[in-house]
């Protein structure tokens, strides 16, 4: 199974790696995605 727009950022996010998060947003992540469980990263 492919990972969803939202799994990477939610992954960083529960993973407290802010540096990450960041990038991800910067490039353009979409903060409300949902990762294939249906959660968000906030």
């Amino acid at each position: 199974m492919a990972a969803s727009p939202g799994d990477h950022l939610a992954s960083a996010a529960a993973r407290g790696d802010c540096a990450a998060v960041q990038a991800l947003l910067e490039a353009g992540a979409d903060p409300d995605a949902q990762n294939r469980f249906g959660g968000t990263p906030s």
